[in-house]
């Protein structure tokens, strides 16, 4: 039986593009492990360059190792094999499953944007590009109750604003603003210091420390 689950488990959150929380998708379990990759692109240089012409030109020795030239950084991707289960009350798990499946379909002109938490960790504002789903227990009439799904996310930072944690490496300390939230609470509780509130608002870039939206991202300085 899942246990009672808390703000520290994994979740899916989806958000509009200003980056605030408009739903929370809740996960049975927490995952075992999760992946995340990021790629750069680099092309050989041009043979040639741009030397001059005739004589003036100058003929570039070849070499085992060819110069590269950046041709731009990729989105990073998280995947994840998220749990969810039924077998509690006896539900169908497709119920929760399919909360998931719907981030795939077009609303409006695009599929929403979303991310993934867990903990102190919150994945850059992505969309899902890929999902597969595994059912692997069932009632004796066929009712699927526990499934596994394997969900890709890809960075998609072009189309929001300055709150999305982009950078790859170790997770970013963050809060997501809960109705009631005071800086100074935030800051007592993540910094053990209420007078630090400050730092969080110049990292979070607050005109109005005293104007905070519930389902609003903060960073968490260190």
């Amino acid at each position: 039986m899942p246990k009672e689950r808390s703000d520290n488990d994994a979740k899916i959150l989806v958000v509009d593009k200003s980056g605030t929380v408009t739903k929370t998708i809740p996960c049975s379990f927490n995952p075992e492990n999760y992946t995340i990759s990021k790629k750069n692109t680099w092309q050989p240089a041009k043979a040639g360059g741009s030397g001059g012409k005739g004589k003036d030109k100058k003929k570039k020795q070849p070499t085992d190792t060819p110069q590269l030239d950046f041709g731009g950084g990729g989105s990073q991707i998280l995947k994840v094999k998220l749990f969810f289960d039924g077998t509690a009350d006896g539900t169908d798990v497709t119920e929760q499953t399919q909360e998931v499946l719907e981030l795939m379909k077009i609303v409006g002109e695009e599929p929403p944007l979303c991310m993934f938490g867990w903990g102190s960790f919150l994945s850059p504002i992505s969309v899902i590009t890929d999902i597969s789903q595994k059912f692997m227990y069932f009632s004796r009439q066929g009712l699927p109750l526990r499934a596994e799904l394997d969900v890709t996310f890809q960075e998609q930072h072009q189309q929001v604003g300055k709150q999305n944690p982009t950078s790859i490496g170790p997770a970013r300390r963050t809060w997501v603003v809960q109705s009631g939230d005071r800086l100074d609470l935030i800051a007592y509780r993540e910094l053990g210091d209420p007078t630090r509130w400050p730092e969080i608002a110049k990292v979070n870039h607050l005109l109005n420390p005293l104007e905070l939206r519930a389902g609003q991202i903060l960073q968490i300085p260190e």
